[in-house]
Formats: C-alpha cells, sequence, structure tokens
C-alpha cells in the first residue's frame, strides 16, 4: 500500500486502485470492471410497417420478432458517470428461441453517438447473422457489435453521452432461414467498462 500526498495507492505497477484526496475512489490502468447499461423493453417504440409483438411466454409476455418481416424498435441509453470514458462498449441481447431447430438470424443495429456539446455523428449500422440456439426455451446471450467509445471527430466519449439507435430482425433477408419467432426478453444491454463510482464533477469525470 502506498500513500502519497494526494491518493492512496492499493496496488503495483500499472494496474492499481487509487483513493484520492476528497475520497473518491478510480481504478487506474487495466483495472477495470463491467456493467451493464439497461434499456427496458418497455421504454422501447415500436414503429414501422411490421412490428414485433407482445407474445405469453411461462406466464410472462415476451417480445416476439417474426420471420418473413423486418420487425423493428427504437430506443435511446444513457450512459453513467462511471463509465471509463473513451473506452469501447459492447451491444448485446438476451433472448429465447421457441424451439431446437437449426438456422441463422439477421440482426441490424444502427446507432449514433455524442457526449455532451458535441454533434451527432451520422448513424452507423452494423448487420450480423446469428445461429439459432439448439436448445428450446432457453435463456441465450449474443454479443451483436463492439463500439467504439471515440466519436467520428477523434473525441472520447463522455459520461452522459447518449446513444439513439434502432433494432431490426431482418426477417425477409434470404440468409436469416431460422423459421420462427425469436423471443427478446427484459431489454437491449450495452456492457460498458467503469473505473469509478461515479464522477467527481456534474459534467465531466
Amino acid at each position: 500500500m502506498k500513500k502519497g500526498l494526494k491518493y492512496l495507492q492499493i496496488g503495483q505497477d500499472k494496474n492499481y486502485v487509487a483513493l484520492d484526496a476528497d475520497y473518491g475512489v478510480k481504478l487506474e490502468g487495466e483495472t477495470k470492471v463491467w456493467d451493464d447499461v439497461i434499456v427496458g423493453l418497455g421504454d422501447a417504440v415500436f414503429k414501422g410497417v411490421s412490428d414485433p409483438v407482445w407474445t405469453s411466454f411461462r406466464g410472462g409476455q415476451v417480445l416476439a420478432f417474426a420471420k418473413n418481416q423486418d420487425n423493428t424498435i427504437y430506443f435511446s441509453a444513457q450512459i453513467p458517470h462511471k463509465y471509463a470514458v473513451g473506452e469501447d462498449i459492447e451491444f448485446h441481447l438476451h433472448c429465447i428461441y421457441p424451439d431446437a431447430n437449426a438456422g441463422d438470424v439477421k440482426w441490424n443495429l444502427t446507432y449514433s453517438w455524442a457526449s455532451m456539446g458535441v454533434k451527432f455523428d451520422t448513424e452507423t449500422s452494423v448487420s450480423k447473422y446469428i445461429a439459432a440456439s439448439t436448445k428450446a426455451d432457453t435463456h441465450t446471450y449474443i454479443d451483436i457489435v463492439d463500439i467504439s467509445g471515440t466519436d467520428y471527430q477523434g473525441n472520447k466519449q463522455g459520461i452522459s453521452s447518449i446513444l439513439i439507435c434502432c433494432l431490426q430482425r431482418e426477417g425477409t433477408d434470404g440468409g436469416d432461414d431460422y423459421n420462427n419467432d425469436v423471443y427478446l426478453i427484459n431489454s437491449v444491454d450495452f456492457h460498458i467498462p467503469i473505473n469509478t463510482l461515479g464522477s467527481r464533477e456534474e459534467g465531466s469525470k
């Protein structure tokens, strides 16, 4: 344990936990942990020619994205103050396949991400085919894309930055050959790296 005039350091080399003079805790170097930014499906906006529909499952309701339709939802997410500024984040889904049949599902994510006081960049679209699980009715985690923490102007994305997003199952695509609905459960999520309990200032780290 190393004690200085401005901080208390626990750990060695480049990776350590620091306690500053005002008792703020920070993880330095590669010493980071992860957390979820959760966007509840009840907060999403369904808009389009063919919306996903709520479907009964195990006594509750899940959101069903259909085969042979392009089901779309729109949502936004705010990055919290504990975010490790400028680090990449990951977008993922929690879903259920209601049968054990093989096939691929095509997902499209469109997003634009901006820090406070920064212009929203032109939206980026990412498409990915995900192989369906052969375990029916099972909670399944799927990784869609890692998103760069540096914006189009070369700036680091910051705390309270906002992502504006659109998620679509492109069920009309020829490569989407899983012949059933896919149930989206609970939320859409971003994994974010965090390195503080919060921020020292309201608008900055």
